[in-house]
């Protein structure tokens, strides 16, 4: 730094620990909190030695800003959950602008009547200033997205933000000077502006790719057209074979009965009508999926709720058992036990594959004027500590697999549960 910051490490600690308390907040979610707090210390710590190094091997403004940068994205990998490319860029961001609204800093400290010592005190409080605005900005303006985008976005913003941290380097150190402050205050102004309408710009990128995942789940393309065909083949094969089996049941108890043989002929009856046929008619490809999804067909016939499901599945999803078992058990529930208290109960529900995504959708009759008057879906029951729970799991599992979940109510009295996860 420049005379007119101080170069205690105080300031450097302060302006590090800025960066990760807004990392921190930025990617929260799904963190433990005495792992960050670990982390937090460790990096800091780290990030002061390898400071106190660079100044005794190689004192170089340029290395000294990188250096913010490089722990941002040490601490950022190790501790927060999220796309790590994207916590690089905003680590970048947040180095580049830093140093830049430090010239700001400088120039208002230089119009100070004060004495060089009084300076130094004021500098370092102006940058300190000027340090929390840029963490504040990170921690609220930083793309959390997991999912796939562009690599042109976060690398556009990485590169800018690598440019205004050399342009910084060549303000500090080459273009030094008090006569020349108010020149690099406002270049480092511009270049500021300039970080700031492209990380907007890829922020605005990115949330109109999140508005479009939710569009895609209602649109099928050819792929998963041709998958219904070969569904609906498959289907009618096996209503073939079962066809063809109980002609040849019948025939076999129609030969029993005429030789007089009925305890037989009893006997084969009762073998059949407790073997499962085809898991109800549902046949997705998918056994387990078969099984989650007969066995809440049966339970809605049991009290009167009409079923439909309509299933297009790849041989392999993307989701292990538990989590299939998990997420569907939990969107037919709700369903389930919203319908049932309608007039005209239904649940319908449909599994396709839209391009590099496997949607699910669940509909069902259920109390909308009631639901939008509870947007955040919160549990009605008593002891809501012990319920609601369901919602929370099936965005945890799209979560996980780069996903997204949107829930949709209609004046038609229908509730639409849509989850989409990458495949």
């Amino acid at each position: 730094m420049t005379n007119v910051f101080s170069l205690t490490h105080i300031n450097d600690l302060l302006t590090m620990a800025w960066l990760f308390a807004a990392l921190t907040l930025a990617y929260r979610n799904r963190v433990r909190p005495w792992v960050c707090a670990l982390l937090f210390a460790a990096c800091l710590a780290g990030g002061l030695g390898s400071i106190l190094l660079q100044e005794a091997v190689y004192p170089n403004f340029g290395v000294y800003m990188l250096l913010f940068i490089v722990w941002g994205c040490v601490y950022g990998a190790a501790a927060l959950k999220g796309s790590f490319l994207w916590k690089m860029a905003m680590s970048a961001v947040y180095g580049c602008i830093t140093f830049h609204l430090g010239k700001a800093a400088a120039l208002v400290n230089s119009f100070l009547p004060a004495s060089i010592a009084a300076q130094r005190s004021t500098g370092f409080i102006f940058f300190q200033v000027f340090a929390l605005l840029s963490a504040v900005f990170l921690a609220y303006r930083a793309v959390t997205t997991e999912r796939k985008v562009p690599a042109i976005c976060w690398s556009s913003l990485m590169l800018v933000s690598l440019i205004g941290v050399g342009f910084a380097y060549y303000q500090m150190a080459i273009v030094g000077g008090k006569e020349t402050l108010l020149t690099s205050a406002l270049y480092s102004m511009g270049m500021v502006v300039i970080v700031l309408l492209v990380q907007n710009l890829c922020a605005q990128v990115i949330w109109s790719h999140e508005r479009n995942l939710v569009r895609l789940s209602l649109e099928q393309n050819s792929e998963s057209e041709a998958l219904m065909a070969r569904q609906a083949s498959r289907a009618e094969e096996e209503l073939r074979r079962y066809r063809h089996e109980t002609a040849n049941h019948l025939l076999t108890i129609s030969s029993l009965l005429s030789n007089g043989d009925t305890e037989q002929a009893r006997q084969l009856i009762s073998e059949i009508v407790v073997t499962p046929a085809s898991q109800a008619g549902i046949t997705s490809g998918n056994p387990l999926v078969d099984a989650v999804i007969s066995q809440k067909k049966a339970q809605c016939q049991d009290m009167g709720i009409s079923f439909s499901a309509d299933l297009v599945l790849k041989e392999k999803l993307p989701l292990t058992d538990a989590e299939v078992s998990s997420l569907l058990g939990n969107l037919l529930n709700n369903a389930v036990e919203a319908a049932a208290s309608r007039e005209h109960p239904f649940v319908r529900m449909r599994m396709y594959p839209a391009r590099d995504y496997l949607c699910v959708e669940v509909v069902n009759s259920a109390d909308t004027a009631r639901l939008r008057g509870n947007p955040t879906l919160s549990t009605t029951k008593a002891e809501p500590e012990l319920h609601g729970i369901g919602l929370r799991v099936v965005r945890e599992i799209a979560d996980r697999h780069q996903g997204m979940t949107s829930f949709d109510c209609s004046r038609e009295g229908e509730f639409t549960a849509r989850v989409m996860i990458h495949l």
